[in-house]
């Protein structure tokens, strides 16, 4: 039983992890999300298409992995984490909250508060702590607060003296 268990954790971080599986993630997992800017705020979406700029102009290749997901897919990743870190007595985050400023709405509408980023093409652990960190200064820049200022909670993390969620970016206030 503890074996099915484990090879279903695992699956699901495949899948969560995997750029290339954006469909497969839509099919298996509840709810509905979003990598669409039109699904930002309006005032946080004229500072992240500043933050995008910046970023092309230091030479990164960006892609946007999320910005809007509603109530249920959110409590499913916490969920998923919760279930994960009892299973595996790691603390292998996929979100901390039930409550996340992707899921904000205007009017019924997506307005999302925050943006998931990512680096195009690069893999090595170093290269992505140095886009993550140059991400981080630029966010700051505009207003915007970065995952890269989490609390570290994994060797690696500490390593690189990064939060555990780099590529998160997002406002303050849900404007």
């Amino acid at each position: 039983m503890k074996n099915k268990i484990f090879k279903s954790i695992l699956f699901l971080t495949f899948i969560f992890s995997c750029s290339f599986c954006k469909t497969a993630k839509e099919n298996l997992m509840p709810g509905q999300s979003s990598s669409d800017l039109h699904d930002l705020s309006p005032r946080f979406k004229s500072k992240v298409e500043k933050l995008i700029i910046n970023l092309t102009q230091n030479g990164y290749s960006i892609r946007v992995s999320q910005t809007f997901r509603d109530q249920e897919r959110q409590q499913f990743l916490h969920d998923v984490s919760i279930k994960m870190k009892k299973f595996l007595g790691k603390d292998i985050k996929i979100t901390t909250t039930t409550k996340s400023r992707h899921s904000h709405k205007i009017d019924g509408k997506p307005a999302a508060c925050a943006i998931d980023i990512r680096p195009n093409h690069v893999y090595l652990p170093g290269s992505q702590v140095e886009f993550y960190k140059t991400m981080r200064d630029e966010a700051k820049k505009l207003g915007l607060r970065s995952g890269a200022d989490f609390k570290r909670t994994s060797t690696l993390h500490k390593k690189y003296d990064i939060g555990w969620d780099p590529g998160h970016i997002y406002a303050t206030k849900c404007i």
